[in-house]
């Protein structure tokens, strides 16, 4: 079955405002997975740095890439304990600080690493989503490689 994704042009334009502000940028989630060949279905585009908000702000301003919907890592959104995450156009969602909180409740940072490239978009770590996954409950990557 061919690759379904939603159109690049959105995740595109965010790495590009990043990157030409000077942070690091990379693709995670579902993306990853299908650069990869572990999913045939990619429903939107996850994008981690571990720049700073006002930084990621800044960049996405300059681009006039607008922000649809933000929120803050707050603990009333657990598990997840990311500093901020945007949505932006065409399916992209931007995570800032990437961080999960364990079942103890304790916030563990799962760090922006680019590992490559596909499709011109910079490539999260694996074994980084892997964790991720593990401490969602989700099992996509735990029986993986």
């Amino acid at each position: 079955m061919p690759l379904t994704t939603p159109p690049l042009s959105g995740v595109r334009a965010a790495v590009a405002a990043l990157e030409s502000a000077g942070l690091e940028v990379a693709l995670g989630g579902s993306g990853l997975l299908a650069a990869h060949g572990l999913v045939e279905r990619v429903n939107d585009w996850d994008l981690t740095t571990d720049a700073p908000v006002d930084a990621v702000l800044e960049a996405l301003f300059a681009a006039e890439l607008p922000v649809f919907a933000a929120r803050d890592g707050a603990p009333d959104e657990a598990p997840h304990a990311s500093r901020a995450l945007f949505s932006l156009r065409g399916s992209v969602d931007l995570i800032v600080g990437f961080a999960l909180l364990d079942s103890d409740g304790t916030r563990i940072p799962l760090p922006t690493r680019v590992t490559g490239h596909w499709n011109t978009l910079p490539l999260g770590d694996l074994a980084v989503w892997r964790q991720a996954y593990t401490l969602l409950g989700h099992p996509t990557l735990t029986s993986t490689r």
